[in-house]
């Protein structure tokens, strides 16, 4: 039988019960680890952060099911109090392959964008290593103010108060389709989320992110979530 590895930032539990023709093999990762191997192309599918699919389009197609939005975007950019933000501040922030990094770069383009844990993002602000930081631990110290959210930022592009879409199962492209597809079966059954695609908020959202980051440079071109996902028209003919 085929083994399909699937790695994702949670844990998975497969067993034979799952898939008559397919066996999973589950990686457990951080996202952050996840968005900066799909370029390796490592397994057969991922969970990546959803600004990061333009990148990778031309080897792996979408899957409809296992996708995570939020109704509002967690995430808080904090300074010190004392200190105003310059143009060219320096902004620190864990994952730089993630749509909160895309956002920022678009409404701070000027910034100097520095990586680090997110546990040392608020000691480096205190010690003026960076300016800002990107955290999503709600609690501060009285040193600190909120410069923005993640969640204004969003909105403040969007203007239509859309569900903000964090990240989505890919398949490699390389894997035959008949195990894409049931690859797909196999994961709309554990998640039971239906298709986001159905879902007029939800795909609106991730049509104004690609629109986004194309507009904005971060893709060499536009593309469109509906030509990029499995072939569904396969799935009556292969489950038939």
């Amino acid at each position: 039988m085929k083994i399909v590895e699937i790695a994702s930032n949670f844990y998975m539990k497969f067993d034979s019960s799952d898939s008559e023709i397919l066996e999973f093999k589950h990686i457990e990762k951080n996202i952050k680890y996840l968005n900066k191997k799909i370029f390796d192309f490592a397994y057969d599918i991922s969970l990546i952060d959803f600004s990061l699919y333009p990148l990778v389009f031309e080897e792996y197609a979408l899957i409809y099911s296992g996708v995570k939005f939020e109704k509002e975007a967690s995430g808080k950019l904090i300074r010190k109090k004392e200190k105003r933000l310059k143009p060219n501040f320096k902004l620190a922030l864990e994952d730089e392959n993630s749509i909160y990094a895309m956002l920022l770069r678009i409404k701070y383009s000027e910034a100097r964008i520095i990586t680090m844990d997110e546990k040392e993002i608020k000691k480096a602000i205190l010690e003026d290593e960076v300016h800002a930081g990107l955290v999503f631990n709600g609690e501060f110290f009285n040193d600190f103010c909120v410069e923005n959210d993640i969640n204004q930022i969003w909105n403040s592009l969007n203007k239509k108060n859309l569900p903000f879409p964090v990240s989505c199962f890919v398949v490699r492209r390389s894997l035959p389709l008949v195990d894409a597809i049931e690859s797909q079966r196999v994961l709309e059954n554990k998640f039971q989320d239906g298709k986001f695609y159905e879902n007029k908020d939800k795909s609106s959202a991730i049509e104004f992110l690609f629109e986004l980051g194309y507009k904005y440079g971060f893709y060499p071109q536009k593309i469109n979530i509906y030509d990029n996902l499995i072939p569904v028209e396969y799935l009556d003919f292969r489950f038939s």
